[in-house]
Parts: structure tokens; sequence; C-alpha cells
């Protein structure tokens, strides 16, 4: 009767390791939450900066009003776009949106730098709605870019103070390819299997 072949001995995890994947489980969180909430407020403040801002006709009369007799830029059948009224809006939604993207390809300083740029675009999102609401538009979409542009400051600010611990993109692809090829922990445990089959007590 063949007798069983024993399992490799049980080896604990130092306390370090363990710790130091719940922390790479945490950044990688906090980058994704980030990224996602940055770009959905840089689409809200997108679509917003398109959206009719003053319904009626010749625009604000001050906040945005081109010359007299004069439609100003972003002005549809005598009503006056987000566009319109803030020029700048459609840009600073637009590098929000590709600098979240961006998050997940750079790191370290470089990340901090993008980190930076978001907040600033943030903030020329929430002038857009300040300026607006200062004049004579329909208070919802400027209080929309409002509040938008508050959340692409927050990550941006939170990028800053945070971002230079998160991983990158690449590596994470790193680590997964060194995994496939067969890490340390697969080659520690063919040394335990090579041990046992010669007769040799691995634990020793």
């Amino acid at each position: 009767m063949t007798a069983d072949r024993p399992g490799p001995p049980t080896v604990s995890e130092p306390a370090g390791v363990s710790g130091g994947r719940s922390g790479g489980s945490r950044a990688r969180r906090a980058i994704a939450v980030t990224v996602l909430a940055t770009a959905a407020a840089a689409a809200v403040a997108l679509y917003a900066a398109g959206s009719v801002w003053d319904p009626g006709a010749g625009g604000l009369g001050g906040a945005g009003a081109g010359p007299a007799g004069v439609a100003p830029p972003g002005a549809r059948g005598g009503q006056v776009t987000g566009t319109g009224i803030a020029p700048w809006l459609p840009a600073a939604a637009l590098v929000a949106l590709a600098g979240a993207g961006a998050l997940v390809a750079v790191r370290g300083a470089a990340r901090r730098i993008l980190g930076g740029l978001l907040a600033v675009c943030g903030g020329g999102v929430v002038a857009a709605g300040v300026v607006a609401l200062a004049g004579t538009a329909s208070p919802r979409w400027p209080a929309v870019c409002v509040c938008a542009g508050t959340v692409i400051v927050a990550a941006g600010a939170h990028t800053v103070r945070r971002g230079g611990a998160w991983p990158s993109m690449g590596g994470r692809f790193e680590r997964g390819s060194h995994g496939a090829r067969g890490g340390p922990g697969a080659a520690r445990e063919a040394d335990l299997w090579d041990a046992i089959d010669r007769g040799d007590d691995p634990t020793r």
C-alpha cells in the first residue's frame, strides 16, 4: 500500500507582507474612486457647457453679454448656453476629463502635478457657475457646475496629497507578468517538494 504523499509544510506569511497587500488594495480603491469621481464630474460639466443657461433673448445683459445687437458666443436662437456665458468652461471640463484618465498612467511627482492641474480645472468650472449665478441665468446649470467643479477640486487636492503613493497601471501589469512566470512563492513551493522527494525534512 502506497502512503499518501504528504503536503508541503505550512509557512506563515510575514505580517509585513499581509499589511503591504492590504495597503495596496486600499491604494487601488482610492485611485479608482478618484478617477471615477473626476471623470463623472468633468462629464457633467461638459454637458452643462452645451446646455441652455439663459433662455431669454440677448443673453445675460451682464456676464457673457456681447456688444449691442451682437449675440454672445454660444447663443442658440436667442438662448445662451454655458459656453456663451463662460467660454473657458468646455476647455476646463475636457482637460479634467483627460486628466482623470491620465491618473492611472502616471505616478509620483507627475501624478501630484496632474492633481494640481485638476484642481485648477475644477476651479475654472466653479468660477463659470459663480459668474452665471451673478447674472440673470437660470440657477440650475450654474449650480450643477459649482457642485461638479467642487468635486474636481477635491479630487485634485486629494491626488496632490496622497497620489504619490498610489500604484500605476504599468506597475500593476509588471506584477501580473511576474506572477504569470512563477514568482518567488512558486519557486519556494517547488523547492519544498524536491526536498520531500529526496527524503529530507524541509522544516529543519
